[in-house]
């Protein structure tokens, strides 16, 4: 639906001004029910002369681009199941903004950061799933102020010995996953 308001009723001027003044000036007010050709409707409110808008065309990466980035983004990524005292831990490597997060968190620490802090964040972030589970789910009381703070709090319940051992399983992890990064191993 167009409504065309009269051209005395524009902002800023009186009604008494003259039609040969305000003939070639006349507002256009468009209700809009139809968003699908919004940017034309537009284009003539603003007295553009074009009639319709030039599309935008954003090149699209072919399917040949889209596999090689992928493959870069999961370069060296790599999950293992390590079964620890009956229990099945699911693991996986870190992404840079993981490690990032990790870095974050412990700068807000400060001096007092230390190797069981970065074994926490660590292991808080590179353990997907306990016996099937993932640690999101796991019941711990507490209130958190975020997932990771919630499983870094259930990494810093467990025993010493249990921590220690998981965290040697992610570095093996890591070395792993190097290993296919630097070339020194070739995976078909």
């Amino acid at each position: 639906m167009t409504k065309i308001t009269h051209s005395d009723m524009r902002r800023g001027q009186e009604a008494s001004a003259s039609p040969a003044t305000t003939a070639n000036t006349e507002e256009q007010n468009f209700i809009i029910d139809d968003l699908s050709d919004v940017d034309q409707r537009l284009a003539a409110f603003e007295g553009a002369r074009q009639t319709q808008p030039q599309p935008v065309v954003k090149p699209k990466a072919d399917a040949e681009s889209q596999k090689k980035l992928e493959n870069l983004i999961f370069m060296g990524k790599y999950s293992k199941e390590v079964e620890v005292a009956g229990h099945k831990f699911e693991f996986c490597t870190l992404t840079h903004r993981e490690n990032n997060e990790i870095v974050v968190k412990l700068m807000s620490v400060g001096e007092a950061a230390d190797i069981f802090i970065v074994r926490a964040l660590t292991l808080a972030h590179t353990i997907k799933k306990i016996d099937g589970v993932s640690l999101d789910t796991f019941d711990i009381e507490g209130e958190f102020e975020n997932a990771l703070a919630r499983r870094t709090a259930i990494i810093d319940q467990m025993q010493l010995s249990l921590v220690e051992r998981l965290y040697a399983t992610y570095e093996e992890l890591v070395k792993e996953s190097s290993e296919v990064v630097y070339g020194d191993k070739i995976k078909k």
